[in-house]
């Protein structure tokens, strides 16, 4: 046993290095979820436990189709925290050639610095203006722009890198954006919701944050949100009660 052991530590070590050599002894790029503990001591949870709002999990919710709403949800970008913003930076730099064959053009890395509504200054992905088709039904009050990371097609260029060069879809992608329509309340008691209930004007406005008949509940259409969030609160989020 301890020999067989032995034998698949070197291995590993022998697929590291040679993952070094292939990058040009660069350390390999960090994933999102890997950063969950930063993350999470940065969103100010620590070791809290999280309670999901049952009530808006019990709705009714369909994924959207991205050939109709056209990732509305992705019209401002995304407020990244700074473990995020070294991630995107990194991306960039070493797999610029991917995004420029993907029809991706950016200046000043994508990313720009905007003032969030709390007065706060902080990095997002950058914008450009973009003109979304009747058939997504575009809110009125969401600017008529894009996030600079989207493709053509409307997927999520850096969830395209992810499968690309062989990790999980959301390897890359930040934790706002693979979290949506879910919203992770802060005020008061902390809470895990669908679009805050409803009451969100921007995930609420979205086709797969509105509850909508026939659908499932949102335990089954966010199961893949809920199981990456458990990874980042550490707690399991993905059982409904009584199930």
């Amino acid at each position: 046993m301890e020999s067989s052991l032995l034998s698949s530590e070197l291995i590993r070590f022998v697929f590291i290095l040679f993952g070094c050599f292939w990058r040009g002894f660069k350390p390999c790029l960090s994933s999102m979820l890997a950063l969950a503990r930063e993350l999470r001591d940065i969103i100010g949870i620590g070791d809290q436990s999280v309670p999901v709002d049952a009530r808006s999990f019990s709705n009714s919710y369909r994924v959207c189709d991205l050939a109709r709403c056209q990732g509305m949800c992705c019209y401002d970008g995304v407020f990244l925290e700074a473990p995020e913003v070294e991630v995107v930076e990194r991306i960039v730099e070493e797999e610029r050639h991917r995004f420029d064959l993907w029809g991706i053009k950016f200046d000043s890395g994508g990313l720009e610095l905007r003032r969030k509504s709390n007065g706060c200054v902080q990095t997002k992905t950058a914008t450009r203006s973009f003109d979304y088709e009747d058939q997504a039904e575009m809110p009125t009050h969401f600017d008529p722009t894009t996030c600079v990371f989207r493709c053509s097609d409307g997927r999520c260029s850096l969830q395209r890198l992810s499968v690309v060069l062989g990790y999980d879809p959301w390897h890359f992608k930040p934790m706002g954006c693979w979290m949506h329509p879910l919203e992770l309340n802060l005020v008061g008691k902390p809470t895990v919701s669908v679009s805050s209930g409803g009451m969100s004007l921007f995930s609420g406005s979205t086709q797969c944050g509105k509850v909508c008949q026939p659908g499932v509940s949102g335990y089954e259409t966010f199961r893949n949100e809920l199981n990456a969030l458990s990874v980042v609160l550490d707690q399991d989020l993905s059982q409904a009660p009584g199930s």
